[in-house]
């Protein structure tokens, strides 16, 4: 019982309140010492529903975002649940990264859209050029998985439209990796 009403709690401590805006929502969660690292977004995002997005990283230092999924729970429209991004394939710190857009695409070929993050890619003091570049993750139905190939290929893409135009007539199948 004393488990059931832990979990209970914690799972309270995802609730949306009634009429809150998902930025008032994504900072009210927010880990302290972080910041936001877009406006947060709610999409559909099959099977899981109309979700909500929060990307965020430390407010003190150089590094890669973290990202938090809210799934919805129930039918009230206001308990979520919590999905982990895993990290991104960079070494954190090596690049400064700025997201511009974050949005569905089906990249593999399924009918099953996948979470795409659009950044701004800049390798940290190399002079280079900085270049847009999308990171793609899939739900497996137990957790989110990085989509290895697709942020090479993305390179260039500067948009959704790009980006889903582009998967659309390429598509990258599960266990796809390119040569390193």
């Amino acid at each position: 019982m004393l488990a059931y009403l832990a979990r209970r709690a914690w799972a309270a401590d995802l609730d949306r309140a009634p009429g809150e805006s998902v930025q008032g929502y994504a900072e009210r969660h927010l880990p302290a010492g972080n910041e936001l690292a877009s406006k947060p977004v709610d999409l559909e995002l099959e099977p899981l529903g109309r979700v909500i997005v929060i990307l965020f990283t430390p407010a003190t230092e150089e590094a890669n975002y973290t990202g938090w999924i809210m799934v919805p729970q129930g039918s009230d429209g206001r308990a979520y649940r919590k999905e982990v991004l895993p990290p991104l394939a960079e070494a954190s710190g090596l690049f400064d990264i700025e997201v511009k857009s974050i949005f569905s695409a089906d990249v593999d070929g399924d009918a099953s859209p996948e979470l795409c993050v659009l950044a701004r890619f800049y390798r940290n003091g190399s002079g280079e050029k900085a270049y847009p570049a999308t990171d793609c993750f899939r739900w497996t139905g137990k957790k989110f998985e990085l989509v290895d190939a697709v942020g090479p290929l993305s390179v260039g893409l500067k948009n959704a439209k790009a980006v889903r135009s582009y998967f659309a007539k390429h598509p990258i199948k599960p266990g796809t990796r390119l040569p390193r």
